[in-house]
């Protein structure tokens, strides 16, 4: 019961703090052009920009969004095709605009290999953007990120960023032995 608390406790908190350095980078880099890819669904406030800079890339699909018969078309797609634009519904935050991509062929393997799903903001440059963005995702996803199991929906941005948070974590032993301090 205590782990589970814990996780979700970290879950929390890790949340606030993506929103808080999602907020703060929009606004001291807005106005320079530059632009933040999110390791998931957008947060933060750029719901306040005009047309913010930031993406965010979704790489698990719990959520189904369309009734089977366009969940099929989705999951058809080849490598290198994105879907529609769609507002995804029943968010609890602002809206966004969203779209799938297929990073990569899934001949013979499951149907989201491959597959994730892209967010932006609700704003006219998203829909004249989309295109490019897609392109920005697409060449970002060699070298491979191997031996890492969501290789195929992993782009390196966040396969490095992942990779320097590792390195700067506790490990599971020093880990365990603050949980046995704690306890004991």
């Amino acid at each position: 019961m205590l782990v589970e608390r814990a996780k979700n406790k970290i879950s929390d908190v890790r949340a606030d703090i993506e929103r808080e350095i999602t907020s703060r980078w929009l606004s001291d880099f807005q106005s320079r052009n530059e632009w933040l890819l999110v390791d998931g669904s957008l947060s933060g406030d750029y719901h306040k920009y005009d047309s913010p800079n930031i993406v965010g890339v979704i790489k698990s699909h719990q959520t189904q969004y369309f009734l089977w018969e366009d969940q099929q078309k989705i999951l058809n797609l080849k490598a290198r095709e994105r879907s529609g634009i769609f507002i995804p519904k029943g968010r609890n935050r602002p809206d966004v605009y969203s779209w799938y991509l297929r990073l990569r062929p899934n001949d013979g393997r499951d149907v989201y290999f491959g597959l994730v799903r892209v967010e932006a903001a609700k704003c006219r440059r998203t829909l004249d953007m989309a295109d490019e963005i897609s392109r920005w995702l697409l060449a970002e996803r060699s070298p491979l990120s191997m031996p890492d199991a969501r290789w195929d929906r992993l782009i390196y941005p966040i396969h490095d960023c992942e990779l320097y948070l590792k390195s700067t974590a506790p490990s599971h032993t020093s880990l365990d032995s603050l949980m046995t301090g704690l306890i004991a």
